[in-house]
């Protein structure tokens, strides 16, 4: 299982990857729908995905949920601990 934080700003969004609890990826991905879309196209089943909080977080949290649609694992959109699924994330 992969975990993925998301670092938002108002244009890109920093990735830091940890698979097995070892860094093993860092990416800068711009706040562009594709650029996001193609992102979660690239998420596994088993990732988990944490988003900071901010401004773009919402937008960000729809389009890696479409993704989600097709397979991909829980997303989070809490920067502290992730929530149980089926939990409301405010």
């Amino acid at each position: 299982m992969r975990s993925i934080g998301m670092d938002v700003h108002r244009s890109f969004a920093q990735v830091a990857i940890l698979d097995g609890g070892k860094f093993t990826e860092e990416c800068r991905i711009e706040l562009e729908h594709d650029a996001v879309l193609a992102f979660g196209q690239r998420l596994r089943k088993d990732d988990e995905v944490v988003l900071e909080a901010t401004g773009n977080t919402a937008a960000i949290f729809r389009l890696l949920m479409v993704a989600a649609m097709h397979g991909i694992g829980p997303v989070y959109r809490n920067q502290s601990r992730p929530k149980p699924p089926g939990i409301s994330h405010k």
